[in-house]
């Protein structure tokens, strides 16, 4: 009997030796996995502060403060990148506040947090002043 596809046998063959063991795609996808991690804790604190902080720290609402988006600008995919590890800690600190900041006086509003929440962005600060301090 013929082989249909002669050709796809030797290279298949080659990729499944090639292949590297569970081990070392565990080891090598250490640094990844960390990247992944913190990728997702950013994504969820973005969703925390925009409930919270988003009136004005979002360039495309007309609400945006030109100071606050100096701080962090939420449409930014890496929004606290240009943030200091103690302007990472104040927006912690603030959504621990029950009141959030807004433009008037009288649109006062409470923080909408739940301590899971508020666990979780602790988590992503710390790991993200841990990453910049090249500590993984």
């Amino acid at each position: 009997m013929r082989f249909p596809f002669p050709a796809l046998v030797v290279p298949c063959a080659f990729a499944a030796c090639s292949h590297p063991s569970a081990r070392d795609h565990a080891d090598a996808g250490a640094p990844t996995q960390a990247a992944d991690d913190l990728n997702v804790l950013r994504e969820a604190s973005r969703e925390v502060l925009d409930r919270n902080c988003g009136e004005c720290h979002t360039s495309t609402l007309p609400t945006a403060l030109p100071r606050a988006l100096r701080v962090y600008d939420l449409v930014q995919l890496d929004w606290s990148r240009r943030m200091t590890d103690a302007q990472l800690r104040s927006a912690e600190s603030r959504l621990h506040e029950p009141i959030a900041p807004t433009l008037g006086e009288g649109e006062a509003r409470p923080v909408r947090a739940s301590a899971e929440e508020l666990a979780m962005f602790h988590r992503y600060v710390e790991l993200e002043v841990q990453r910049r301090a090249g500590n993984p």
